[in-house]
């Protein structure tokens, strides 16, 4: 470019990549040719490197060419001077990035729509790479652990620094007794993991946690909030027992048999009553028995 910044040579290999005429370039400034405005952040910056004649780097911009498609160039240069010291323009190097930058804005878009997805699922969502780092998660996972342990949640946490965190925080009552062992087993489960595991938190809610491996090894989380369920298990359970003790106070004992007419249940109070093992009796006919 000359002591006007505007284009006075161009390689042939620029015109080979970009479908332009020379003379829609030639003899324009950059801004010309890209057809920006000075206001946006990074053409700023730009112009600031070139009005105090300081060499740049990598400079990125695109640019709507005639038959309506985009270019994605990327741009080098350092200024010229000539034997009175008097700058005389620029010269540098240029390189199409398009297919890079497609790539970019596709793979954004993949993880924007990623994103758009876990959001939309009541379940806490979690992701963790290779090296049990934290890649991603929906609302639901950070506002969950940030209630139970006060941990603002951020891309890049472990695994462990967050169980560590809740034990620590006195959110797992399970782990009263020996906090270090329990941290310890969670971490080997979530690394290694099989079925589902319950856990309580402090304040009495219940969650099944699903984990599995992804085929990088990394690892997917889903908390799913069971506390209803768990509440439904023990009012049920409570009024089992109140049954079973108004069944004992009609008789010594109540029982249970299956459509093949087998014991699937005997209350404690039968073994009270006869020195036998449950052996004798369970899965057996009253004939058999007898």
């Amino acid at each position: 470019m000359d002591a006007n910044l505007r284009f006075t040579y161009i390689s042939d290999r620029f015109f080979e990549i970009v479908p332009v005429a020379p003379e829609q370039v030639i003899g324009k400034t950059r801004q010309e040719f890209a057809g920006r405005e000075l206001d946006e952040p990074h053409w700023v910056k730009h112009y600031s490197d070139l009005a105090e004649r300081r060499a740049f780097r990598n400079f990125a911009y695109n640019t709507v060419l005639p038959d309506g498609s985009v270019r994605y160039l990327e741009i080098s240069g350092k200024p010229i001077f000539d034997d009175n010291g008097t700058f005389a323009g620029y010269r540098g190097t240029g390189s199409d990035v398009t297919e890079v930058k497609t790539h970019e804005q596709e793979a954004t878009l993949a993880k924007r729509r990623l994103m758009e997805a876990i959001e939309t699922i009541t379940e806490g969502f979690a992701l963790y790479d290779d090296r049990d780092r934290l890649l991603l998660c929906n609302s639901r996972y950070v506002a969950l652990v940030q209630q139970d342990t006060g941990l603002r949640v951020q891309v890049g946490d472990t695994f462990e620094s967050i169980v560590r965190h809740a034990v620590e925080t006195g959110s797992i009552p399970a782990a009263g007794d020996d906090p270090e062992g329990w941290v310890r087993d969670r971490v080997a489960r979530h690394r290694d993991p099989g079925e589902p595991i319950m856990i309580e938190f402090a304040d009495g809610r219940w969650y099944r946690v699903s984990e599995r491996k992804t085929k990088d090894n990394g690892i997917v989380i889903v908390y799913t909030d069971i506390t209803d369920i768990k509440r439904q298990q023990a009012d049920l359970e409570a009024t089992n027992q109140r049954f079973r003790d108004v069944a004992e106070v009609a008789g010594d004992w109540i029982y249970e048999m299956d459509h093949d007419l087998r014991f699937t249940y005997i209350s404690d109070r039968f073994f009270q009553i006869l020195p036998i093992s449950r052996e004798t009796v369970m899965g057996k006919t009253r004939q058999e028995f007898a």
